[in-house]
């Protein structure tokens, strides 16, 4: 509780705040006010309460495992709270002073990152809001404690640290975008100036680019788990609401893990959709100058072979560690695994909370026996009743 109470206090501050922020985004300046809240949540004094918050997860979770030993969910729950805030924890901290804010955008792609900004600031707006609603509705029924409110209030802290966090991935791939681009800038040209103009501009890129990935890594990976319980948090809660649709609780509880979800997915996916769609877009502009100019496709094979064995023959994306890179498609299988395993895992949660119905043919036979066994547990206290 103590660990937990700055963040919970700097959460409400900062939720108070929240309208002003979205309106100066809005109304009065393209990505300036957003960039500087961004900065300022990565300062260190910040990232201690951060770093506080993470400490009383982890006792809470040490505290607790003793006595959820049959709670497989909440077991879930409770590691991906504590990986998605240590994974938060390192990529504020480690992109805090990333080369990349210091790029000078194109108006294009100053809009995008306006964009992404906005989207991530209404959905971080629409989990705050959701969370509050949820704890007045707790106060005004007196159906909560000191603890369950601090519980519920010291996460807001850390969906902002996650717009934060957002407006960094994005930058840093809209940095490289921009690089990449510069690169295209240089075709068409002559076979004697291919080498000048592309080939070294982009072994520069991807020499460069291995460097400012890396510390990417980590916290996107850390930070994926959390998708897994909150989907699964998501459809018990969808359970409930069919259940019991009149309780505004109910309703409360959905749309908040379903946007928080969003927020989450959003977070982890940016910056690997961006690098991919940069690649790609660089890729076909490179088939089009072989296309129209024969005599280059020697060189333009050498810069795709260039690009195929970056981060030791894993592609250009986010190196983790090596052997292992953050792709698009490693994102797109994980999405199709985790859809697999979220399968079993409901089945799991039917049978664990009664959802399940087994068909009336399959119950009928159980049916009968114990009716038969009624009957007979009759006959016989009947008969005994008679002696006696």
């Amino acid at each position: 509780m103590c660990l937990a109470m700055p963040a919970a206090l700097l959460g409400c501050l900062l939720a108070l705040t929240l309208p002003c922020l979205v309106y100066s985004h809005l109304f009065m300046s393209s990505q300036g006010h957003v960039g500087e809240f961004c900065k300022q949540l990565s300062r260190p004094l910040l990232q201690i309460v951060l770093a506080a918050f993470t400490c009383s997860q982890a006792g809470f979770t040490a505290l607790e495992w003793p006595y959820i030993q049959s709670a497989f969910i909440e077991k879930l729950d409770l590691c991906a709270h504590l990986l998605s805030c240590t994974g938060l924890l390192l990529g504020l901290q480690l992109n805090r002073n990333h080369p990349a804010f210091s790029k000078q955008m194109d108006s294009s792609r100053a809009a995008l990152l306006w964009k992404v900004q906005l989207a991530a600031l209404m959905l971080c707006s629409l989990v705050v809001l959701l969370r509050l609603a949820r704890v007045m509705l707790s106060l005004v029924s007196h159906q909560t404690s000191s603890q369950t409110v601090v519980s519920a209030l010291a996460p807001i802290f850390k969906y902002f640290g996650l717009v934060a966090f957002t407006c960094q991935m994005c930058q840093i791939g809209l940095a490289l975008k921009q690089k990449i681009v510069e690169v295209q800038n240089g075709m068409p040209c002559s076979q004697t100036k291919f080498f000048e103009c592309v080939h070294k501009p982009c072994a520069e890129l991807l020499q460069s680019s291995r460097y400012q990935l890396a510390p990417c890594g980590w916290p996107l990976l850390l930070l994926s788990p959390f998708l897994m319980t909150t989907g699964l948090q998501f459809y018990q809660e969808f359970r409930y609401l069919c259940i019991w649709p009149q309780y505004a609780e109910n309703w409360l509880w959905c749309f908040k893990n379903a946007a928080q979800l969003v927020l989450f997915a959003f977070a982890i996916a940016l910056l690997p959709f961006l690098l991919s769609s940069a690649l790609k877009e660089f890729k076909s502009v490179l088939n089009e100058e072989r296309q129209s100019n024969g005599a280059l496709h020697q060189q333009i094979e050498a810069v795709e072979a260039m690009i195929e064995r970056q981060n030791h023959g894993q592609g250009f994306d986010i190196p983790v560690f090596d052997g292992f890179v953050l792709t698009q498609g490693w994102l797109q299988m994980i999405c199709i695994r985790c859809a697999i395993l979220a399968t079993a895992i409901k089945a799991f949660l039917d049978t664990e909370l009664g959802y399940a119905k087994e068909p009336e043919q399959v119950l009928m036979p159980h049916l009968k026996d114990m009716q038969n066994q009624l009957n007979n547990l009759t006959m016989m206290l009947h008969n005994y009743t008679n002696h006696t």
